[in-house]
């Protein structure tokens, strides 16, 4: 399979793309500048922009979602309304566990987190919270994965994942890693937002 990596310089998105190729897959890393990142082949895009997304998806099955938005920089929901038009492409974006979706049942502490998150993350767990709206009412084949604080860590295969609340306090980014690249070809993953927590 060939998959997009969007945000594949990131420390998220450098796993994702090892993951990715330890399992086989083709691997086009799109960024804004179109640096490479391992063996892969480097495309320069910028959903924001509106730019390079097609080159990007050039012969891709899929797309994996590692940007990280920032104010005044809505990568993420640019990237999912520029996909719209893309019915059946298989995406998989991983965001927070600040996002919420219709059927969460957090807990008190879990929405308190989710409170304080927002607070601070501003602009980029708005611009999620938009892509997953985005998603729900799309034609795509989604998933958001929702992972609750990232540690720097190699995948330990210990993670719990729930539709309604989160399982855990912390996720290891090669966790995260290896879910997503696993979410790829799990047609029950499909049209869900599941919380991971390890």
């Amino acid at each position: 399979m060939q998959v997009s990596v969007f945000g594949a310089r990131g420390r998220t998105g450098r796993l994702v793309v090892e993951e990715l190729l330890r399992a086989g897959h083709t691997v086009v890393a799109a960024s804004r500048r179109g640096e490479a990142v391992g063996g892969t082949r480097a495309v320069a895009a910028d959903p924001v922009a509106g730019t390079g997304i097609a080159r990007a998806l050039e012969g891709s099955d899929a797309v994996i979602n590692a940007m990280a938005s920032r104010p005044g920089n809505p990568a993420c929901s640019s990237l999912a309304r520029a996909l719209l038009g893309r019915t059946g492409l298989r995406y998989v974006s991983l965001g927070g566990a600040a996002i919420n979706h219709p059927r969460d049942r957090k807990g008190p502490i879990d929405r308190l987190a989710t409170v304080v998150a927002r607070l601070v993350g501003g602009a980029a767990v708005t611009d999620r919270q938009e892509e997953l709206a985005i998603l729900m009412g799309s034609g795509l084949r989604w998933t958001m994965l929702r992972a609750p604080y990232l540690v720097d860590g190699p995948a330990t295969g210990d993670v719990e994942i729930s539709d309604e609340r989160v399982p855990g306090l912390r996720l290891r980014r090669g966790d995260f890693a290896a879910i997503a690249v696993r979410a790829l070809t799990e047609d029950m993953m499909v049209g869900r937002a599941p919380f991971l927590g390890g």
